[in-house]
């Protein structure tokens, strides 16, 4: 019978703790000020959370202020890469253009010689 008792004792108090746990927050009581309710939402400040929010906040501000500044040394990197290739690329151009004007030039003083040839002036024949 006693250990009937003692089990209906600890009934008792599960039910009181279960009940306690699983109670409304207006039954408990908000641990901070209430600001008001939205919907079922409870809406409440809270110091130590406003704190960490902040920091988590400054945080994530620092290391996005890292990040604009190294995208903008990664912009400046690649516009400096970008006019390097250009100016290669031209001097490229350049130089592809000066040979092939020569080439132009030699093939021309070529055909005049091979013509001379033909018409007669064998100092022009092979050369």
């Amino acid at each position: 019978m006693r250990s009937l008792c003692i089990l209906a004792s600890a009934l008792v108090l599960a039910g009181v703790i279960g009940a306690a746990a699983n109670a409304a927050p207006e039954d408990v009581g908000p641990a901070t000020e209430n600001l008001g309710v939205v919907g079922k939402v409870f809406v409440t400040t809270d110091p130590a959370s406003d704190m960490l929010n902040k920091k988590i906040t400054d945080h994530n501000n620092a290391i996005e202020a890292e990040n604009q500044a190294a995208q903008g040394a990664y912009q400046t990197q690649l516009a400096q890469y970008e006019a390097e290739k250009k100016a290669e690329a031209d001097a490229y151009t350049a130089q592809l253009a000066e040979h092939d004007a020569k080439v132009a030039a030699d093939m021309a003083a070529w055909r005049a010689r091979v013509q001379a040839c033909e018409a007669g002036d064998r100092t022009q024949c092979a050369q």
